[in-house]
């Protein structure tokens, strides 16, 4: 009786904190932050997740690297990071970047322009030497290439120095300006713009988390894997220092929101998820680009090399992958649709 009386006092209290906590909830789109307090607290010894996945959980079955922890050189110790990224330092290029933009935060998209910083890139810490080799490739080799961010600075112009802290080079790779000027840098302006009038609205008060990453696997029309195609810029070491311009580059969000229950309204909310995702060749060719939207599933399929285990972009959240809850970015009034592949 005793144990019972127990476990009925834990569940009343986290169900009270829960619905306390309705106004933070907004904000990360999931009322889930007082269970995870209680899960943290019942075991301590969890190691902490950045705040920048669904459901507290890193993506799964990807290449493994050295996950940075994003913040400017001159920050105190106690500035939590913008956003983090996975880094490796064997090819020093992003493998990922996981980023998000709350309510708060879609409403000021765009209160900051692109001159508002300076725009200069941070070498990795160790390796002095990278942005002079994105140098020696762009200007000595003549190659169109770009650093290509992956959290892109655009999406964070509610503040300077989220703006900032996008330009280091453990945030990019290299990328051909063909796509990166060109479709890549349209569908970044589309994100921008349904984070600001439908995920993050007042109607809907969600967060939109965003994942965007490299990939060694190419692909076909169809969409299909293509590893036979090469590499778009076959240079990988410059006097000692690598640099290796990935195949394709791809990008996964999931808009997260609260709703009134059907029964309990406020005091029992449940959890909604809209999802997408796109991949595009990594080419100075426009017509091998195939860019491609597609649902965050077929993108974790064609990310999934052969003989590996499937790749799981939003392990935390199911609803994130749920192809119920695929959605196609809205386009701008000046942009013309006929622009991309689309797949569902």
């Amino acid at each position: 009786m005793l144990m019972a009386n127990v476990w009925l006092f834990v569940i009343i209290t986290v169900s009270v904190a829960a619905a306390a906590s309705s106004s933070e909830e907004s904000e990360s789109g999931s009322n889930s932050l007082s269970v995870r307090g209680l899960w943290q607290w019942l075991a301590p010894h969890t190691p902490p997740v950045p705040p920048f996945f669904t459901g507290d959980r890193r993506p799964e079955g990807l290449d493994t690297g050295t996950e940075i922890q994003q913040k400017l050189p001159n920050d105190p110790p106690s500035t939590p990071p913008y956003f983090v990224s996975l880094f490796d330092p064997a090819k020093n290029i992003a493998i990922y970047s996981a980023y998000k933009v709350t309510p708060t935060q879609a409403a000021g998209i765009g209160t900051y322009g692109r001159g508002a910083v300076n725009g200069n890139w941070r070498n990795p810490t160790g390796v002095a030497g990278v942005d002079a080799v994105y140098k020696k490739a762009i200007t000595t080799d003549g190659q169109p290439l770009s650093r290509g961010h992956m959290n892109p600075s655009g999406i964070n112009t509610f503040d300077t120095n989220f703006m900032k802290a996008t330009f280091t080079l453990t945030n990019a790779a290299p990328q051909f300006e063909t796509s990166n000027s060109g479709p890549w840098q349209k569908f970044e302006g589309r994100i921008r713009q349904y984070a600001q009038t439908t995920c993050g609205s007042n109607a809907r008060r969600g967060t939109l988390y965003l994942l965007t990453g490299t990939s060694t696997i190419g692909l076909a029309p169809g969409p299909v894997q293509d590893t036979t195609i090469p590499l778009p810029y076959p240079g990988t070491n410059f006097n000692g220092v690598n640099l290796v311009t990935p195949r394709a580059v791809w990008t996964a969000g999931c808009c997260v929101w609260m709703e009134p229950g059907k029964i309990f309204g406020n005091w029992w909310k449940s959890a909604r998820a809209a999802s997408f995702a796109v991949m595009s060749n990594n080419q100075n060719n426009k017509a091998l680009l195939h860019q491609t939207e597609m649902s965050a599933t077929q993108l974790e399929q064609l990310l999934t090399a052969p003989t590996k285990p499937r790749v799981n972009l939003f392990p935390g959240d199911a609803n994130c992958r749920n192809l119920g809850n695929n959605i196609i970015l809205p386009y701008s009034i000046k942009e013309p649709q006929e622009h991309y592949i689309r797949l569902c």
